[in-house]
């Protein structure tokens, strides 16, 4: 192949990539304005739990609602009332009839006008079928006396009268028996307000598995927003928050159970401050510590733990009040920018593959690539694009980093340490710009309220790794042969009949060790992998920035290839220059991830890998620096020999 086809077919592909970066950028910047108009925050607390504190309060129940109200909070959280509490409270009677047949009998009266009302919306869609209105009341039949009890009738009308005298917002604790549907939303939809939040109390949501659509079509007409609980994992929720999207908001909250364990007051109001600003969560439900520590006032704790959280999320930047669904509008549509990105990412790979084994080859694959990903963008599903294409660019940029960075090392253009920097500057650039490409095609408001994963973390972790320790094997600078198919299968073979170094097995255990621990440590899902040094620097740097750099870039993979550069220059030092060269990609793969957390404001994915950079540049011109320091020393002795 010509040398001029050569190099306009290097200029294509890098243009390619290029407008596939600058969208992405216009992506992100899009994203971004959206993300700043949605900077109202919801305080929320549990009425059940805050009530039993509001007895205990010395000038009386409603003051303390007040006080709460006046400390930051903006809503309450109600649950739903029970037939047995609506007949212990004295709003009805229940009374055994004869039964009818083997089937249990039961007479309900109401007892006041409010009661009525509750029974003659709800009881009917509640217990479908085993109704029978009569002159007094309602029969009811095929359920026993301690059954009857337990069945809630939806929301608490009471407890939320009581909220909404003390000027807070209510939201809504509803249960997902089996007959939730667009019937029984109807039924309590005189207390439904516009944008008032609904979070489900079971494992499931409410029409899971086979009537979410009608339950979400019901709960979006009247104005309801459902709330996402922040690891619940409830089953349906996924496809609800799809059905109801820009009607979501984010919840996060501690659990009792947590705070019993001794969660310092401290550490649970900046958990909440950091889940806002970096997990865009909306809707903060707080649930009361249930000691008092040193004190002998609960109620006031708690008040004053409300009042920290809200000045947490002031301080943060944030307002408080009922945040109102985000813009949806996006100037393009989403599938260009998905072709785009096929495109660009079909480039990169041409890139790669033509330094690896030639051009022709890499026409061929990458060819087919692009026409396959570009099927995937426009005849496809717009799910099924928005999975495999953010994933294809999550690969092939990471790889291209590494293709410029061995590049730059085997050009002998820059000498010394600034050769190590402007590889390092090179493949760190790419890897931004690979972030930015595969957030663009979920760069809407649906993934920005949470709504769908990015899938395949942990193999776009570990490909880019493996090609890096093949890349540097097949084209470092210093290796003999050529870097074609055939030279590169040939060199394999021999390399396979010779017996194996300790070098050797050193790096590819050491290689091993990384991927396997990237993997286990990739997402939320090992917290437990955290050892308490690594939690003090975390902490350290939380306190000291906004937003904390992961330890991964800061202390292990930008030093590391700072390193490779600079042991790259040492004779006999290759097999370490492959070693740290693979660590270092560990960076490089980690701020590609930084951008798979689809929830996370852009500018707090930019601020924290910048940080990364930033201070891992430091620390590894210390290491390289100390690295010559130390090998002069080692040159001395042997001299003095």
């Amino acid at each position: 192949m010509s040398i001029k086809y050569r190099r306009y077919a290097t200029l294509a592909a890098i243009t390619m990539v290029a407008v596939a970066a600058l969208l992405s950028a216009y992506a992100a910047g899009d994203r971004n304005k959206r993300e700043m108009s949605y900077r109202t925050v919801e305080i929320c607390l549990d009425y059940d739990d805050f009530s039993g504190l509001a007895v205990q309060w010395p000038e009386g129940v409603e003051s303390y609602w007040h006080a709460l109200k006046t400390d930051g909070a903006t809503s309450v959280a109600v649950s739903e009332l029970s037939i047995g509490w609506l007949e212990d409270a004295g709003y009805l009677a229940v009374a055994q009839l004869p039964p009818d047949g083997p089937n249990a009998k039961h007479l309900m009266k109401p007892l006041n006008a409010e009661a009525a009302k509750i029974l003659a919306k709800r009881l009917a869609e509640r217990l479908f079928g085993m109704v029978k209105p009569v002159a007094d009341g309602y029969e009811i039949t095929g359920v026993s006396y301690e059954t009857l009890r337990s069945i809630n009738i939806g929301p608490n009308d009471f407890a939320i009268k009581q909220v909404k005298l003390a000027g807070l917002d209510v939201a809504l604790r509803l249960s997902s028996f089996s007959g939730f549907d667009g019937g029984w939303v109807d039924a309590i939809s005189d207390v439904i307000d516009d944008d008032m939040p609904i979070i489900f109390t079971e494992k499931q949501v409410g029409g899971f598995p086979n009537r979410l659509e009608d339950a979400a079509q019901a709960l979006e007409a009247e104005g309801a927003v459902v709330g996402q609980v922040e690891f619940a994992g409830q089953l349906g929720m996924d496809t609800l928050a799809d059905l109801m999207v820009p009607k979501v908001v984010r919840v996060h909250s501690i659990t009792p159970e947590e705070l019993a364990k001794g969660m310092p007051f401290e550490v649970a109001v900046e958990r909440f401050a950091r889940a806002v600003r970096e997990r865009s969560m909306r809707l903060l439900y707080v649930r009361p510590y249930k000691f008092s520590g040193g004190d002998t006032d609960p109620a006031g704790y708690n008040l004053d733990y409300v009042g920290e959280i809200a000045q947490a999320v002031r301080d943060s930047g944030f307002s408080l009040g009922r945040p109102l669904a985000p813009t949806t509008g996006f100037p393009w549509d989403l599938r260009f920018i998905l072709g785009v990105v096929a495109l660009g990412s079909s480039a990169a790979a041409f890139l790669v593959i033509a330094q690896l084994l030639g051009y022709r080859t890499a026409a061929w694959l990458t060819g087919l690539m692009a026409v396959g990903l570009l099927a995937v963008a426009i005849a496809l599903p717009y799910a099924l694009g928005r999975k495999m294409i953010p994933f294809a660019a999550s690969v092939a940029m990471p790889c291209l980093g590494v293709s410029a960075w061995l590049g730059i090392m085997r050009s002998g253009r820059i000498g010394g340490l600034g050769r190590s920097i402007v590889s390092w500057a090179a493949a760190s650039a790419i890897s931004v710009t690979g972030g930015l490409m595969l957030a663009a095609p979920v760069a809407d408001t649906a993934h920005m309220l949470g709504v769908g994963v990015f899938t395949g973390i942990k193999l776009a972790q570990v490909l880019p790794l493996g090609f890096a320790l093949l890349a540097f094997w097949a084209i470092a600078p210093g290796r003999k042969g050529k870097s074609d198919l055939k030279g590169l299968a040939d060199e394999a073979a021999r390399l396979g009949m010779e017996p194996i170094r300790w070098w050797q097995a050193v790096v590819v255990g050491l290689i091993g060790a990384v991927g396997l621990y990237m993997v286990i440590r990739s997402g939320n899902s090992s917290p437990a992998l955290v050892s308490d040094f690594e939690a003090g620097i975390r902490k350290t740097l939380e306190e000291i920035l906004v937003f904390r750099p992961r330890s991964k870039e800061v202390f292990i993979g930008h030093p590391a290839m700072l390193m490779a550069g600079a042991l790259m220059a040492l004779d006999g030092a290759r097999p370490f220059a492959m070693a740290a060269f693979v660590l270092g990609m560990v960076a490089q793969v980690s701020m590609v991830n930084t951008f798979m957390h689809l929830h996370t404001p852009v500018a707090a994915t930019l601020i924290r890998t910048g940080l990364g950079l930033a201070i891992g540049f430091a620390l590894g011109l210390i290491a390289v620096w100390a690295l010559r320091l130390a090998i002069a020393f080692f040159l001395r002795r042997r001299q003095a020999r």
